[in-house]
């Protein structure tokens, strides 16, 4: 459904008076370095990572909303233009986004139905009348009254917004949806339900989900498939199953010893990593984690960029420590059970 080839995201900065008078450029920010990604039809792909790890420059990349500075991204095999003002309008109701947002997304001064009629009549080309049918069961399918149609986004809970706000992303029944930190604005009481409803809204469209988090229990209880994304660069990519048995990459094994576990007896080693996330505008050599890394192994991390190295259950490892090792290491610190086994990592 997705390809995501070699791409970047620059963002062009000011230059300082040290720079202006040496004649140089400012450097840019590198919000996306050269990421590669492929996401299956029908299928939930997890993006996840710190706040600041370029995951929504690299959601807003492929919806249109941020000019790539290189790389290709296709959809159903058509390479997308970078800008959204150059997509037509075929294109446009194939890619959907929800924002995380939703006091944001919707404009306070229209009514629910004036908001999920729109894209019925300005992308699917129905009449009013097939428009205002078509509002009603998109309520019905994200669980909201009729009588909704009539309400302003102020007479609605921070949940009902969301389901507005998904309800009208689902109207051009697009192949592939961007939710982006879709939960993440919400209270944890009412997290569940949205996720639950996004899973049955995307089963019954089958669409494509690219799912963005910087909760990595959230993501493996919807995604098929989870992409780990530290300073605009990846550092594993797994099946949602495989990702949380080991080995890990170190950083993914940072973010996985803070999952609280089902089993209130069982031991977790936390894994605190310290320092801040670097700037992307001077990253650092070699592998881009490796000032905060755990299991730093010396100069070869500063200077040598890290392999990708693939297990044998397809999970992918961008880093220069041996998987055999990665695995004795860590086989016991994090006693985490998979979706596999039952036990939900909410």
């Amino acid at each position: 459904m997705l390809q995501v080839a070699d791409l970047s995201v620059y963002f062009a900065t000011r230059r300082s008076l040290a720079q202006m008078a040496r004649g140089q450029a400012a450097p840019p920010v590198k919000a996306v370095d050269g990421i590669n990604l492929e996401a299956a039809r029908q299928q939930t792909l997890g993006i996840v990572g710190e706040s600041g790890s370029g995951k929504t420059t690299l959601a807003r990349a492929i919806i249109g909303l941020a000019e790539r500075t290189a790389g290709d991204i296709r959809l159903l095999g058509l390479s997308l233009p970078p800008k959204l003002s150059r997509r037509h309008k075929d294109l446009l109701q194939q890619l959907q986004y929800v924002f995380q947002n939703p006091e944001e997304a919707l404009n306070p001064y229209l009514t629910v139905g004036e908001t999920l009629r729109r894209p019925f009549i300005t992308l699917a080309q129905h009449t009013r009348a097939e428009a205002d049918t078509a509002v009603q069961q998109l309520l019905t399918a994200v669980r909201l009254p009729a009588t909704y149609a009539q309400r302003l986004p102020s007479q609605l809970s921070g949940g009902e917004k969301q389901r507005v706000a998904i309800a009208r992303a689902f109207a051009t029944h697009p192949d592939l949806l961007i939710a982006d930190e879709a939960v993440s604005a919400l209270d944890v009481s009412v997290q569940a339900s949205i996720l639950n409803l996004l899973s049955e809204l995307q089963h019954e469209h089958h669409n494509t989900l690219l799912f963005i988090s910087h909760d990595l229990a959230v993501v493996g209880y919807l995604a098929d498939e989870i992409a780990v994304v530290y300073v605009g660069q990846l550092m594993e990519v797994a099946a949602a199953a495989a990702l949380f048995a080991p080995p890990y990459h170190p950083y993914t094994e940072a973010l996985l010893s803070s999952i609280p576990l089902a089993t209130p007896d069982a031991a977790q080693q936390q894994i605190r990593l310290q320092g801040d996330v670097p700037s992307q505008i001077n990253k650092p050599s070699g592998c881009p984690f490796h000032p905060r890394c755990p299991r730093y192994l010396g100069e070869i991390c500063a200077r040598e960029t890290p392999p990708w190295q693939t297990h044998a259950n397809g999970k992918r490892i961008f880093c220069h420590i041996p998987l055999s090792e990665l695995t004795r290491q860590q086989a016991q610190l994090i006693p985490l059970e998979t979706p596999e086994t039952g036990v939900n990592t909410l």
